[in-house]
């Protein structure tokens, strides 16, 4: 896959296999976080992959966009987390996609902050969680909160791989700063090996084409080399795969944003030196 030189290549990650672990980060909420971690899982599953997605987020949009999907509900990562003693594959549901698992959040998950403040090494709680599903899957998808607290830190801990979805407009500029800070302090001092995988532009509106050049020429000058070359559309189909509660691969395999999820997974896969076993028409 060729990329231009104002273009993020995805990271290549070398070495013995075991499931890589790629969280799907932003602070700032509305910015296409939940879509994109579904429709990576979704994309990297229908490619062959064993993936499992885990839901971090206590509003537990997972659950609402895969409800047609779902095969049932154990929805236990909270006291997964609090005890410290249960391995996450215990809390893993089936779903109507093959070799598509998921791990659901739950409402307690809001209220673990406090709970963990004063605990020792509380950032990697989930690092431990994951081992048994590491041995097991090729991908691990990680749904953060949209906030930078104890939950986004463990996920940050605990991966090898970033996607920072934004949108192009000033206030997603502005909270991009701020998550890619995150990063680059979590590498500094709790995971070396976690890889800024790049900048996805997320519910692009193509009619604003003067907005999106002024912002896209920002977003490349602050970060070169960072922006994922593939960008997500806004398109009505989204919002219909999410009521119906499948990803577009399901729903709109064909729309704008199912065909850049998919070059996005493409992509994915070539860094990680595996390959698609499923045909996939990629504009």
């Amino acid at each position: 896959m060729s990329h231009s030189a104002k273009s993020s290549e995805l990271h290549r990650v070398n070495g013995p296999r075991r499931a890589q672990v790629l969280a799907v980060a932003n602070q700032k909420g509305g910015v296409g976080k939940t879509a994109t971690a579904l429709h990576l899982a979704a994309g990297l599953a229908r490619m062959g992959q064993a993936v499992t997605l885990i839901d971090l987020d206590p509003q537990g949009h997972i659950e609402l966009c895969l409800q047609g999907a779902l095969l049932g509900k154990q929805a236990q990562l909270s006291r997964a987390l609090l005890s410290g003693d249960t391995a996450l594959e215990a809390l893993v549901e089936k779903t109507r996609l093959p070799n598509l698992q998921v791990v659901l959040a739950d409402p307690e998950l809001a209220a673990l902050e406090p709970f963990l403040a004063g605990r020792i090494a509380k950032e990697f709680l989930l690092r431990r969680a994951l081992e048994g599903l590491r041995q097991t899957q090729t991908l691990l998808v990680l749904d953060c909160p949209p906030s930078l607290g104890v939950l986004t830190a463990n996920a940050l801990a605990a991966a090898d791989l970033v996607i920072v979805p934004c949108e192009l407009n000033l206030l997603g500029l502005d909270g991009l700063a701020d998550m890619v800070e995150a990063i680059e302090q979590t590498r500094d001092f709790l995971n070396r090996d976690l890889t800024l995988a790049g900048v996805l532009r997320t519910r692009v509106d193509a009619r604003q084409m003067a907005v999106n050049a002024a912002m896209e020429k920002v977003l490349l000058r602050r970060y070169p080399q960072r922006v994922l070359p593939m960008a997500v559309p806004f398109c009505a189909e989204m919002s219909k795969a999410q009521m119906a509660g499948w990803p577009l691969f399901t729903t709109a395999p064909s729309s704008p944003a199912a065909r850049a999820y998919e070059q996005l997974c493409l992509a994915l896969l070539q860094s990680l030196g595996l390959e698609s076993t499923a045909q996939v028409a990629c504009a």
